[in-house]
């Protein structure tokens, strides 16, 4: 989808053509999906945690590395780490430098998410629902207090929605 299809959402953000269609397209599948404002968190590449209202109004949200960003900053900003395949961990406490890649992945990635999960609810009502999608959504969730409904087509939801509009 390109930026020529408006999306149906009420940016209101600094500079809202710079605001990734991806991120967009996400936050029109949850409002289809649940028709109430809602915090999405798409786990790619890049990890984003948005608000939308229930009117529509994208209000913005955070940015951060997905598991395998992370993983591959690691091996090529340090001198001695190597790239570990991010997946489940039994234990936080590796007794190995790929263990305790692998389970500082896995323990610390969702913690990184539900306090972003937490910080953006504050712009929405309270018990506003929780929604992920993405690649990575499965492996986040298992480790996430908030991460309760992975939704895989959720931008796809979105997309549609979108392009009945135009």
């Amino acid at each position: 989808m390109g930026r020529d299809v408006p999306v149906g959402l009420d940016v209101r953000c600094r500079e809202p053509e710079r605001v990734g269609v991806d991120r967009l397209a996400a936050a029109r599948g949850a409002l289809v999906l649940e028709r109430s404002a809602a915090v999405v968190v798409d786990a790619g590449t890049a990890i984003t945690v948005n608000a939308v209202t229930a009117e529509g109004a994208f209000l913005g949200g955070a940015i951060v590395p997905g598991y395998r960003l992370a993983a591959r900053a690691l091996a090529e900003g340090t001198a001695l780490l190597p790239f570990v395949e991010p997946g489940e961990a039994g234990s936080a406490l590796g007794r190995d430098t790929e263990e305790a890649i692998r389970g500082g992945l896995f323990f610390g990635v969702p913690g990184l998410v539900d306090a972003l999960v937490a910080e953006v609810s504050r712009a929405l009502p309270a018990g506003s629902r929780v929604l992920a999608t993405g690649g990575d959504a499965s492996l986040l969730a298992r480790r996430s207090r908030f991460l309760g409904t992975v939704v895989p087509e959720l931008v796809h939801l979105g997309v549609r929605a979108a392009c009945a509009r135009a």
